[in-house]
Formats: C-alpha cells, sequence, structure tokens
C-alpha cells in the first residue's frame, strides 16, 4: 500500500509528500475564499480533497515532515 500522500494542483503538478501525516493551510487575512470543499473517496482512488478557490491566488507549499504547509494568498 502506498504510504503518505500526493497533492495535486490544477489537474497537472502532483507533490508527493511520503512521510506527511498533517496539513496546516495558512489563508491571508481578506486572502481567499473557498468556493467548493469536497472529502471524500467515490471512485475506489483513495480519499481525495478538492478545494476549489473563487478566482486565481498565489499557493505555496512547504513540507516540513511530518506536517505539510499550505500558504493562500
Amino acid at each position: 500500500m502506498k504510504k503518505g500522500y500526493s497533492l495535486q494542483v490544477n489537474n497537472e503538478q502532483i507533490i508527493e509528500l511520503p512521510d506527511t501525516t498533517n496539513f496546516d493551510w495558512r489563508i491571508e487575512q481578506d486572502g481567499a475564499a473557498i468556493q467548493h470543499m469536497y472529502y471524500g473517496e467515490e471512485t475506489g482512488d483513495g480519499v481525495k480533497l478538492n478545494i476549489t478557490l473563487s478566482k486565481s491566488y498565489e499557493v505555496r507549499v512547504s513540507s516540513a515532515d511530518p506536517r505539510c504547509y499550505i500558504y493562500i494568498k
């Protein structure tokens, strides 16, 4: 069984996070508005978390195992 997580951005770039166990979302004050968030497993491909932002934002990922930081501004 595959260990850890993989993070896919815009259905293109895939970032492997094999030792990550926690995710920490940092959204700047007056920053990104989350338009839609889905967490579940319907396809048999594993659990997925899909987040749609209301418009384009700068997103930065910093992995400091075991926590992955996701910055949105």
